[in-house]
């Protein structure tokens, strides 16, 4: 036949094109065929990219207190209470930081100490102390408030605090008056919280815990002797805090 004739001589490519039997590729095509070998990968880095935005967004947006107080019981204190108190004692506070808001943060530490008290919460405990020894190292908390036997065992065993007024008496001088002043005797302290603030908390809830304030006494952390001495931006810190102190037991 004339047309073997002329294709006996013709090449592979001739007698079949390159692109014989294909169709070009649609974007669409081109893209399933990327996603069928590639998914994986870009799933994990949108993932990284998602968790490192949300690392960042959280450092930009998070609020630096001025104030930080440290609660020190052996009980269990609702958070509904150190909501309450942040707020309210922001009152008597200053912006130490600049940024146009007076913040105060409560450091809940749950350390049972007293021989043959149970401890309900172990894991809770050791977190506590945890967090409690790298305040103390850091110095965050200034002011303290604390059930009087969390006082006393605390300043037996590490000669936690000075008196109010920021000095500190000789060992086996001091008075307990003199460095811890219980909350019904604080006259802006004493009437800060009120039922009405303990939001989240029923009737019943909000009873106990107004009456579980009046075990709480404040005190101040003494820092002469301590590295935190050698430090003027800590030096300066302590000083608001105590101010701050003074305001809560005295009034402005």
């Amino acid at each position: 036949m004339a047309r073997d004739r002329y294709l006996w001589n013709a090449g592979e490519e001739k007698i079949r094109p390159a692109n014989a039997g294909t169709n070009p590729k649609s974007p669409k095509s081109k893209w399933e065929n990327f996603w069928y070998y590639h998914k994986f990968h870009l799933l994990i880095a949108l993932l990284v990219i998602a968790l490192a935005a949300g690392v960042i967004y959280e450092l930009a947006s998070k609020e630096e207190p001025d104030y930080q107080i440290a609660l020190l019981t052996q009980t269990s204190y609702p958070e509904a209470l150190t909501a309450a108190l942040e707020q309210q004692i922001a009152q008597y506070g200053e912006d130490l930081n600049g940024d146009g808001r007076v913040l105060v943060s409560i450091n809940s530490y749950l350390i049972v100490m007293e021989e043959g008290k149970q401890v309900s919460d172990p894991s809770l405990q050791m977190t506590s102390v945890a967090r409690f020894l790298s305040d103390l190292e850091q110095g965050s908390s200034v002011i303290y408030l604390t059930d009087e036997t969390s006082f006393r065992l605390h300043q037996q065993t590490r000669g936690l605090f000075s008196n109010v007024d920021g000095s500190v008496s000789p060992t086996g001088s001091e008075e307990e008056s003199a460095m811890w002043i219980p909350w019904k005797e604080c006259r802006p302290l004493s009437h800060l919280v009120t039922a009405d603030q303990l939001k989240g908390l029923d009737s019943e809830g909000q009873t106990k815990t107004l009456a579980m304030l009046d075990e709480l006494g404040i005190s101040l952390r003494a820092i002469p002797g301590t590295v935190l001495e050698q430090d003027p931006e800590k030096v300066e810190y302590y000083n608001a805090s105590r101010t701050l102190l003074e305001r809560l037991v005295y009034g402005k």
